[in-house]
């Protein structure tokens, strides 16, 4: 297996190395030789910077979950409307996902395997401090009566699961040629589950004058 493209930074090529092994012989069959071998790391340097074979899984795990993690708070700050938050939490995901296939399928296949649950307890506490923080940015949009007022497990459903169900078959085989046709009709139907009636009032409204608009042009 080729070595990945070299990191000044060992521990982040190590990571990279990781993945890619991860991804070529599933997490259970990767040796820690051959992450050495893609890393050109010493085994000495992987074990200081992950441990040991038994946690290693895990704590890769956990640096690709902060990964994007960080990627998605930066996209979501930069969003000015509940339209485009909801609409950037579902587009943002996919742009990930095909961005860092290999990293993708690692979140979404490995979570069960026991090599990742010896981190599920440190796992859980990353998602649950990430959950805070972008529940804490979208409350601004319910304040403003542009999201429905949700549990934070009901809007953390409506925002991750159907994503997640449709990349967990995007990362099993070749990207589906309308993926952005995909994931552009679920950012849709994501958002009108959680905007508020005020705001599908608003939708309705300019529709409804941009029908009469056209109508009034028609009979001129």
């Amino acid at each position: 297996m080729p070595r990945v493209a070299p990191r000044t930074d060992r521990r982040a090529g190590i990571l990279d190395a990781a993945i890619v092994c991860f991804a070529k012989h599933g997490v259970g069959n990767t040796t820690i030789a051959e992450i050495r071998a893609v890393s050109g790391a010493s085994v000495g340097s992987i074990y200081h910077h992950f441990g040991d074979k038994d946690g290693i899984a895990g704590r890769v795990y956990l640096e690709v979950l902060q990964r994007y993690h960080d990627s998605y708070l930066e996209a979501l700050d930069a969003c000015t409307s509940g339209e485009a938050a909801v609409k950037t939490t579902v587009l943002h995901y996919f742009e990930w996902v095909a961005a860092h296939h290999d990293a993708a399928r690692l979140l979404l296949e490995a979570r069960q395997s026991p090599q990742v649950a010896e981190s599920e307890k440190e796992i859980r506490a990353a998602t649950r401090r990430f959950l805070a923080l972008v529940h804490a940015r979208l409350a601004r949009f319910v304040a403003s009566a542009e999201m429905r007022e949700l549990s934070p497990a009901v809007l953390t459903a409506l925002l991750a699961a159907p994503c997640a169900a449709l990349a967990a078959a995007w990362v099993r085989g070749p990207r589906p040629k309308d993926a952005a046709e995909q994931s552009n009709a679920l950012a849709e139907a994501v958002w009108r589950a959680v905007r508020a009636e005020s705001a599908t009032g608003s939708t309705t409204t300019m529709e409804a004058k941009r029908r009469t608009a056209a109508s009034r042009r028609t009979r001129k």
